[in-house]
């Protein structure tokens, strides 16, 4: 995923499919999937970093040596997929936390 160089502007209207979600719940979604990663260390550090690929908003956050990732501006009928098409081919041991849990590949799959 492409990390964000400058930071978000907040105030554009690319945003705003980030600020209906947070304030609104809009659009309606019982769960928005997020890409998940563990480690078998736990570590004390923490990150959360945006990014942006094209127009669409999103964040990784790392937490006690796990790695998750959700887009927050995606259509609820494309997070997904968006989710796993800017994995690295070579990305491995990742999941999906949704309506369940299950394996993800690169390139939109699911296993």
């Amino acid at each position: 995923m492409a990390q964000v160089s400058d930071p978000i502007d907040v105030y554009a209207e690319a945003f705003n499919p980030v600020r209906r979600w947070a304030r609104y719940g809009e659009p309606m979604s019982p769960v928005r999937p997020v890409l998940w990663r563990s480690r078998e260390t736990v570590a004390s550090e923490w990150a959360v970093e945006p990014w942006r690929h094209h127009d669409v908003i999103g964040v990784t956050v790392e937490l006690f040596g796990d790695w998750f990732a959700v887009s927050l501006s995606s259509a609820p009928g494309s997070v997904l997929g968006d989710l796993t098409t800017w994995l690295p081919a070579e990305a491995q041991g990742v999941g999906c936390i949704a309506e369940r849990i299950s394996a993800v590949r690169a390139a939109g799959r699911v296993r």
